[in-house]
């Protein structure tokens, strides 16, 4: 029996495994290779507090970001350094893949489970048990499902990837309700290539083609979770990372605040193996304490969101138009809310 079952083998199901190596660990993923999420790979260079970031991973560094309203404003956010990574996600995968070693089993479809003095997870391959488990699978993640702890929103998230040289210092994002309704679109410059995208509960690739004029492109697709629920720690079980909506509600971005939470989790879980309690009162401390660390700016986030689905374009131009007074350079792109109290 394992200490800990991890669902998912993207970049925080690796990262939370790496992190509980002293524990027995293994991590479950239906895909038979590592990599293949449908990501923009732009992190922040907060990332740097969490990972060593191998020079092969990095396809480009940006400053800033270029933002424009629906009637052409533009707002520009700099840096005086790199202000973020664009990342080769599949890489940095493998990557971490190569840190847990053997502990990773691929090829194995988790299809249910049952927690009763300990966890017992039916999957392709056969029944495998463990003492607890972390549910890392992403937006559509069936442990969530099975214990009701679902995302308050889900949104397409596309990715077109352009044989277009592209090495500007900055990322261009347009916000347009008559386009995007409650998401917005971006370009990303990724040295060799150029990636146009676009999160929106009703997006489609006809609306990213006529909006950036393309043509010939390599196609991703994924779902984007937006709004964690009330509770993400059960008896025997952990949600975190996209499973649970613990993203930045602008964005759709995960990747900081899923490291921060598998950080949190190692601790709150090496206290549930020194006891031998697996209860929702000892793996609880996980809710509180990731609300403490990253829940503000959450709030704020989603506070910002329903404004932001509410407004008309000519609302989004009069907020541009009193943001160009400056100030937000200074602003964490991940933690926004402790830079404003």
């Amino acid at each position: 029996m394992f200490d800990v079952a991890i669902i998912g083998a993207g970049a925080i199901g690796l990262y939370a495994a790496k992190l509980l190596e002293k524990h027995d660990v293994v991590v479950l993923d239906k895909a038979k290779e590592i990599g293949g999420h449908t990501c923009s790979g732009l992190y922040s260079a907060n990332l740097a507090k969490f990972l060593n970031i191998r020079k092969e991973w990095v396809e480009h560094k940006v400053r800033g970001a270029m933002l424009h309203s629906p009637g052409g404003i533009g707002l520009e956010l700099k840096k005086p350094g790199t202000a973020a990574y664009v990342i080769n996600r599949d890489l940095m995968e493998k990557g971490l893949a190569e840190d847990v070693g053997e502990n990773v089993r691929l090829g194995v479809e988790v299809m249910d489970f049952k927690a009763s003095g300990k966890v017992a997870i039916r999957t392709s391959q056969g029944i495998i048990e463990s003492k607890m488990m972390i549910a890392c699978d992403g937006s559509t993640s069936i442990v969530g499902k099975r214990l009701g702890c679902r995302p308050g929103e889900l949104l397409n998230g596309l990715i077109a990837l352009v044989d277009e040289e592209c090495a500007d210092s900055h990322v261009d994002l347009w916000f347009d309700k008559a386009v995007a309704k409650d998401g917005f679109l971006w370009k990303i410059p990724r040295g060799g290539r150029t990636e146009y995208g676009m999160m929106a509960t009703a997006a489609k690739f006809p609306q990213l083609e006529r909006f950036f004029g393309l043509k010939d492109y390599e196609k991703h697709f994924g779902f984007i979770s937006i709004g964690p629920p009330g509770r993400t720690a059960f008896d025997r079980a952990i949600i975190m990372g996209n499973a649970a909506g613990i993203v930045k509600p602008w964005s759709g971005g995960g990747i900081i605040y899923g490291m921060q939470s598998a950080q949190i989790a190692r601790d709150v879980i090496g206290e549930a193996v020194r006891g031998n309690d697996f209860g929702a009162d000892v793996l609880g401390r996980f809710d509180v304490e990731w609300r403490g660390k990253i829940g503000k700016s959450i709030s704020m986030g989603m506070m910002f969101r329903e404004f932001y689905k509410s407004a008309s374009n000519s609302d989004i131009d009069s907020f541009f138009s009193l943001l160009q007074s400056g100030g937000l350079d200074s602003l964490d792109m991940d933690f926004p809310a402790l830079d404003l109290g």
